[in-house]
């Protein structure tokens, strides 16, 4: 570098003068290395309270380098790496300065200030209510996490988990689940775990049969509840002429007087109180008598059945001879064949304990069977 000094004589206006010569070195800056997310690695729990190591990678400029860390806070700290604690939540502005041997100063200190989050770990809790009932149940869940900003429900049926507050949710089929709730911090950085059990009641089924399956008019019905998971029953018989017609028997009995199609409705409840409803269109069916040579003459009063309930053998009196015609409760057939007049013995060892039906000539007649 060389200065030159102009005077204000003609003779010396734009001449050189021999002058001092003063040479200037620019040195480089040194440069933070940027990282895959940021510039700075930090490393412990961003927690109030503990501790927290920061440290960053630097070229160009000359060694060595001094690292003055700001905090955000109005405290700094220095050394690479620094070991830093923040004693209250909240969001800061960490910003590095590298300065060199040459008085430098780090070129991207504004490029690579970093926002740092400082939340207290997370704590998941919630309450729900109903934890039980019969399906379909809906819980409703209030959620008294703390210390965290978002949410996830895991409703432990296989349903779609949601990041609602306080959720409501619906389960349709009885079993037993587990409800995990994850509370996040602030700074998305630690998650907090709860669970809770919803037990859902397992459902009684409703069904059942009719004894004979076509009633003629002096025919009486009898009913056989064929229900999974039931301890109290509740019939309706639909007949318009006693409309109130009902019973609480698990098989019950019912004369209809005139002949016509009735619709059946059972209710059955469970020892949890759960329920189920199976109505019948058509479930009884009664046509009016036959013609007396169809099934016979004689009167119900004329047929007699013995023991009842029996153990192996029954013994049957008729006026005359009939066909016997035999079903368990579920309406298979057992038996079949035409008795004589008279008294005959029917032997039924092999047949397992339940409830069976006779059908002798226009009469039905219900039979237990023991061990």
């Amino acid at each position: 570098m060389q200065a030159i000094a102009i005077g204000n004589t003609a003779c010396s206006r734009g001449q050189p003068i021999s002058s001092n010569t003063i040479t200037l070195t620019v040195h480089p800056r040194p440069v933070i290395q940027p990282l895959a997310v940021g510039c700075f690695q930090i490393t412990g729990n961003l927690v109030p309270g503990d501790l927290i190591t920061l440290s960053a990678s630097v070229s160009g400029g000359s060694v060595p380098y001094q690292f003055y860390w700001d905090l955000g806070d109005g405290r700094g700290a220095t050394g690479n790496p620094a070991t830093v604690m923040y004693p209250t939540a909240g969001t800061y502005r960490l910003r590095l300065t590298v300065v060199d041997a040459n008085g430098c100063t780090s070129s991207n200190t504004a490029a690579c200030e970093t926002t740092l989050v400082i939340a207290y770990r997370p704590v998941a809790a919630f309450s729900a209510t109903p934890l039980q009932g019969c399906p379909p149940l809906t819980v409703s869940f209030t959620n008294q996490s703390i210390y965290a900003n978002a949410y996830l429900w895991d409703f432990g049926d296989g349903s779609p988990t949601t990041t609602q507050l306080n959720p409501m949710h619906t389960y349709t089929t009885s079993g037993e689940y587990t409800v995990t709730l994850y509370a996040i911090s602030a700074g998305n950085n630690d998650t907090a775990t709860v669970q809770n059990q919803v037990v859902v009641y397992p459902v009684p089924v409703a069904d059942f049969s009719v004894f004979p399956p076509v009633l003629y008019e002096a025919d009486t019905a009898y009913f056989v509840s064929q229900a999974q998971g039931a301890s109290s029953w509740l019939w309706f018989f639909g007949d318009p002429a006693n409309p109130n017609a009902s019973s609480t028997d698990p098989n019950p009995s019912y004369f209809y007087a005139q002949p016509g199609s009735y619709t059946v409705t059972l209710i059955v409840t469970n020892l949890y109180g759960c329920k189920d409803t199976l109505v019948k269109t058509d479930a009884v069916i009664k046509l009016p008598n036959p013609a007396p040579t169809a099934l016979g003459t004689f009167p119900r009063e004329a047929v007699q059945v013995w023991p009842n309930p029996f153990t192996d053998k029954l013994y049957v009196r008729l006026p005359e001879e009939a066909s016997l015609v035999m079903y368990d409760a579920h309406g298979v057939l057992i038996w079949e064949g035409q008795l004589s007049r008279g008294m005959q013995a029917l032997s039924f060892m092999q047949l397992p304990t339940g409830l069976y039906f006779l059908r002798i000539g226009p009469w039905t007649i219900k039979v237990h069977k023991l061990g």
